[in-house]
Formats: structure tokens, C-alpha cells, sequence
């Protein structure tokens, strides 16, 4: 489990994979002179402050700057932190999680606010509608008398 603290001093513990936890483990052991269980918090400034969200703000952009030496045009003009949240949602959307439990993972007090950020990809979509649409049998076949009653149907229905 770990420990969030969000907007609002909103405070809510998550489940966290094995993975993740050997690496905060492994992160937190790499940093002698630090006492983490005054500290509160697992990121901190040269200052042994909070990362203020400008400082975060700065960070991506320089890796942004980055990525586009190496890779031009890979992302978006305009990058920012609140962009990696919408991301991960749509992300675990993709990967079937429950909107429920992402509305939990992102600590949003509405599943309307969650549902923002959790954008379906329009390729799985497809994907998805292309796989339901195999299972159906079309039959081209109709013989005249059944689509004459069709028809008659669909004028009784105009016509009242």
C-alpha cells in the first residue's frame, strides 16, 4: 500500500504491484543521509522541500526538450503534468479496469469527473466493434411476403 496525499488534504491508501514497491524500496535505501519518516513525502527539492507543481511544470518540459532532440514531433507542442493523469486513466480504461476503481486511483470524489479523464482510444473501439460485428450472421435472404408485412408495419406506424 501506499500512501497519497491529494488535493484538498484528501488522503487515501492504494494497492500498489510488487515492482513498484521493490523500486520506492530500492529508491528510499539509495539515499543515506535522508530520514523519509520525517520527511513525509518520497520527492523532494535540493531544499528538502514538496516539488512545487512549476518546479514539476519545468521538469517535463526539460524532458520534453529531450525527447525531442532524439525524437521530433514525437509529443504534443504543449505538455504538461495534468496530461499524465489523463494518460494513465485512458490507459487503464484500455486495460478494462473498472471505472470505479480508476475513479478510486485517481482520488476523484465523482465518477462524472473520472469519466473526463478516462477517454476511450478510438483503435480499440474499432477493434472492439469490428470483433462483436463477426459474431453476427448477416442473412440477405427475405422472402417477398415477409418484407411486404415489413413494410406494411412501417406505414401502420407512420400513420397513426
Amino acid at each position: 500500500m501506499i500512501v497519497l496525499h491529494g488535493k484538498g488534504n484528501k488522503v487515501r491508501r492504494l494497492p500498489i504491484s510488487k515492482d513498484l514497491s521493490t523500486m520506492i524500496t530500492c529508491y528510499l535505501k539509495g539515499d543515506d543521509y535522508v530520514d523519509w519518516d520525517s520527511l513525509g513525502y518520497l520527492f523532494y527539492s535540493q531544499q528538502h522541500a514538496p516539488y512545487t507543481r512549476f518546479a514539476i511544470n519545468y521538469m517535463i518540459n526539460s524532458w520534453k526538450k529531450g525527447v525531442n532532440e532524439i525524437y521530433p514531433n514525437v509529443l504534443p507542442e504543449h505538455i504538461h503534468p495534468h496530461m499524465i493523469r489523463h494518460s494513465n486513466a485512458t490507459h487503464l480504461l484500455d486495460e478494462s479496469v473498472d471505472l470505479y476503481e480508476i475513479k478510486m486511483f485517481l482520488g476523484h470524489a465523482s465518477i462524472e469527473t473520472t469519466q473526463i479523464y478516462a477517454t476511450p482510444d478510438l483503435g480499440k473501439i474499432k477493434v472492439d466493434i469490428e470483433k462483436a460485428a463477426a459474431n453476427i450472421q448477416i442473412n440477405n435472404k427475405y422472402d417477398e411476403l415477409k418484407t411486404g408485412e415489413l413494410i406494411n408495419f412501417l406505414e401502420n406506424l407512420i400513420n397513426k
